[in-house]
């Protein structure tokens, strides 16, 4: 699909997942909803990643709270014309958490 930019290097995420779903965000200096996942890394600090694309990933990878993850920036897709490109993700779940 010549919509889809393949990202050369690939971003990885590294964590145990804390918590997923609508979360505010700071975006251009006003407070939105986005999709996110925040996690834990091995290192013990706390971060998030972004995208709607999130959902589908983890839905597909049976993965959800307090698994330990690793998620993976594709690329980027462009959905709608004049909009932001949509990231692109694939998770792996690397440990449950049952």
């Amino acid at each position: 699909d010549p919509a889809i930019r393949m990202k050369r290097f690939p971003s990885v995420y590294r964590g145990v997942v804390l918590e997923m779903g609508m979360m505010p965000r700071a975006l251009n200096g006003e407070e939105i909803t986005c999709y996110g996942v925040r996690y834990r890394t091995a290192e013990g600090v706390d971060d998030v990643v972004w995208g709607t694309n999130l959902r589908t990933a983890f839905r597909d990878a049976k993965a959800g709270l307090g698994d330990e993850v690793e998620i993976l920036k594709i690329g980027r897709k462009t959905v709608e014309e004049g909009k932001a490109p949509m990231n692109l993700y694939k998770v792996a779940r690397i440990k449950s958490a049952a």
